[in-house]
């Protein structure tokens, strides 16, 4: 008997591995709130599985269908794993349907045919039947790129009104509806059947970093903003751990009354510095305060929690000098001549090719370079000289240290003229005595 019982097992056949379709229409939310509930929704079908992938070919807002990978079991076994994302669905009074099926498309279908607040399995053996009486405009809610309600009434101008007809058609003919609507006739046929066009790719979570402030007793709204500075610190500390940057800052306040008001913002660029965090949400938390925000039956005047979440999150580049006073790498203690020749030799390249394109653009050196052309001269402006690094022009000089130079140069003429002279000794009573200045 025992090996009897051991006999059917075997030859009992595994369960198929199933998909579930969510279809959530978020009326009534409004627009800043969507994106927190498109998250919340997706940490809700991550707890049923981690193979949880969002269709969004028209909307980048909110997801057309969110497919979630069961595994392989039986469909009652399906509908008990979805039985709590429906709870929470229709806890937050959203109009959802939920199908079960054995491929993604199938379960797309069951899903649109369900009633809302209802979960609709589609056994294996089931769905050549439940797709046949299929009308064909069940095509166009699928979550499929290609599939237009235009294409679908040429399937009806032709006489194919479900997908019983399109299916016994390629099957006769497996190039006919090729024929009449091209590369798009391939993707009708699969559809009619149940398959899928395209593999299950998972859908990563949307990263983002929060934190919140929750007040021991409810707070003013000048407490409010007093404590902000502290709350965009803390979110500063976690990008600084994560190496982290963000542009999507979003705020929410909890009323004592239990009522939640949210604010969105998208910044210009990345943010990560607590100062600026702190400026950005203070305009967001001033914006909510105002009286005009939100009716004054919908919460009260104390604040019980702030939230403060960053999302959009990229990873925030090293953080370097620039190529002309970057930090030179370590070197020996006592560097060769060749090496201080070389690393010379680059710091003037670099700031050859740094200083050339300004000079191009604004008419006029922008970088020079010191120089010493007489390092035992008295006065400094003698000892020293700026010398453009893209054209090699001395920098222009005041007029103080202009005369300076022109009494210099006096002065070294007369020289010169003394040593010329000093050569004709015989003559020397009736040459010009230098003029000194």
């Amino acid at each position: 008997m025992q090996s009897e019982r051991e006999d059917l097992e075997d030859a009992a056949p595994a369960p198929s591995a199933l998909l579930a379709c969510a279809l959530v229409s978020p009326y009534g939310v409004a627009e800043p709130d969507r994106l927190d509930l498109a998250e919340a929704l997706h940490a809700q079908c991550a707890r049923l599985t981690d193979r949880v992938a969002w269709r969004h070919p028209r909307s980048q807002g909110w997801p057309d269908a969110a497919l979630l990978d069961l595994g392989p079991c039986q469909g009652s076994e399906a509908q008990l794993i979805c039985e709590p994302l429906m709870d929470w669905l229709t806890a937050r009074q959203l109009i959802a349907r939920i199908g079960i099926g054995p491929t993604q498309t199938i379960a797309q279908l069951a899903a649109r045919m369900a009633a809302p607040g209802v979960i609709r399995a589609v056994a294996p053996e089931d769905a050549p039947g439940f797709l046949q009486r299929l009308a064909v405009e069940a095509l166009v809610g699928l979550a499929v790129e290609g599939v237009t309600p235009e294409l679908v009434a040429r399937l009806r101008r032709y006489g194919l009104r479900t997908l019983g007809q399109v299916t016994q058609l390629h099957a006769r003919d497996p190039q006919a509806l090729r024929r009449q609507f091209g590369a798009a006739g391939g993707r009708l046929a699969a559809l009619a059947q149940g398959k899928d066009l395209y593999p299950l790719h998972v859908t990563p979570a949307p990263a983002r970093v929060a934190v919140r402030l929750r007040f021991s007793s409810g707070a003013t709204a000048d407490q409010a903003l007093v404590a902000l500075p502290r709350l965009a610190a803390r979110l500063a500390q976690q990008l600084e751990a994560s190496g982290q940057r963000g542009q999507a800052l979003r705020l929410a306040v909890t009323w004592e009354s239990g009522a939640i008001t949210r604010a969105r913002r998208r910044m210009a660029r990345p943010l990560h510095q607590p100062g600026e965090l702190t400026q950005a949400a203070h305009a967001l938390l001033t914006a909510i305060l105002t009286p005009t925000t939100e009716p004054a039956s919908d919460r009260s005047v104390s604040v019980a929690a702030l939230a403060l979440a960053l999302g959009d999150l990229s990873t925030r580049p090293p953080a370097r000098q620039g190529a002309l006073i970057e930090a030179p790498q370590a070197t020996p203690a006592t560097p060769s001549p060749e090496a201080t020749e070389a690393a010379e030799a680059r710091i003037e390249r670099i700031a050859l090719e740094v200083a050339e394109p300004l000079a191009r653009r604004y008419g006029t050196p922008a970088l020079y370079r010191l120089t010493t052309p007489q390092p035992d001269a008295i006065l400094p402006e003698e000892r020293a000289r700026l010398v453009s690094l893209a054209s090699g022009q001395s920098a222009p000089a005041t007029n103080r240290t202009a005369k300076r130079v022109s009494g210099r140069t006096l002065r070294q003429r007369a020289e010169t003229l003394d040593e010329a002279l000093s050569d004709h000794a015989d003559d020397r009573t009736q040459a010009p005595q230098p003029h000194w200045w």
